[in-house]
């Protein structure tokens, strides 16, 4: 039932049948705060239709599917069970704001796969010992993924160094957390990675743009110059200091330096100017 609750501080629950069974089978508001969940033949906890399930402080075997509403505080999720993923999200939404997550299964660590499924991911430990992809989510259904945080280890196959991370196609967006692999094909367009050599993870930093064109930002002036269509108008976001100028060659721009200033100390490619205008550039320079 819609209207029924059920609130679990701790025990053990075991779902000892191979059938399918889960520990915990929600329709309702489930507030799971401490407890251990087990499951031989399906998920450790199921989460259905309108269901409101917070784990918060307990151990689940077995992994968890949802189709409801589905957020994971500090918690261990493992999945021990081939063929299944430590999170299935089928049309449901998922928030994971901590806790540690496993899985020897050769399916995704956690996947979304139903029409307009959402996952977010703000912290935690992301962890696939079996080869398989870390993340996975069916493309053309309206799906959002994003990861805001957290630490994500995808599998790594020796000698080789080779790791299983994302579907290629995936809609997965990445703002946040450090990974064992290079996630910039996923980063959102206003950031990036940069590899930490003492830790050997990839990190995520937001870019600072200086100029921009239209909503696209760049993180420097010859960036946005290059990218710049024939009638742009590139608008300053900071001073900027640099050591050599700008070139700009065949485009017709408009540079508003939006009351910022523009200082060349050395200008050795640009004969000491700030800007060099090549070809048939028509530039004008507005404050």
């Amino acid at each position: 039932s819609a209207n029924a609750k059920i609130t679990i501080v701790s025990g053990t629950f075991n779902a000892m049948g191979t059938n399918g069974g889960a520990a915990v089978f929600n329709y309702g508001v489930a507030d799971i705060n401490g407890g251990k969940f087990v499951s031989n033949g399906g998920y450790g906890l199921n989460n259905q239709g309108t269901g409101e399930m917070t784990i918060d402080n307990a151990d689940v075997r077995g992994g968890v599917y949802n189709v409801g509403t589905l957020t994971v505080d500090e918690s261990k999720v493992y999945q021990h069970l081939s063929g299944k993923h430590c999170i299935y999200n089928w049309e449901g939404s998922v928030t994971i704001n901590g806790g540690a997550f496993d899985s020897e299964s050769g399916n995704e660590l956690i996947l979304a796969g139903g029409e307009n499924a959402s996952v977010t991911i703000n912290d935690g430990t992301f962890h696939k010992t079996a080869k398989s992809w870390l993340y996975g989510a069916a493309t053309g259904k309206n799906i959002t993924f994003t990861i805001n945080g957290g630490t994500h280890y995808g599998y790594v196959n020796q000698p080789e160094m080779t790791v299983d991370t994302f579907r290629p196609a995936d809609p997965i967006v990445v703002t946040g957390g450090s990974y064992n692999f290079d996630v910039t094909n996923w980063c959102h367009k206003d950031y990036k990675t940069v590899k930490n050599e003492e830790t050997s993870m990839w990190e995520i930093v937001a870019k600072v743009y200086v100029a921009k064109i239209g909503e696209d930002g760049y993180e420097s002036l010859q960036e946005a110059v290059d990218a710049a269509d024939d009638g742009a108008t590139i608008i300053f976001l900071k001073d900027i200091e640099q050591v050599d100028g700008v070139l700009i060659t065949d485009k017709n721009l408009t540079v508003d330096l939006n009351e910022k200033t523009f200082t060349v100390s050395e200008g050795a490619n640009t004969n000491n100017r700030n800007f060099k205008i090549n070809g048939t550039s028509v530039v004008t320079v507005k404050n």
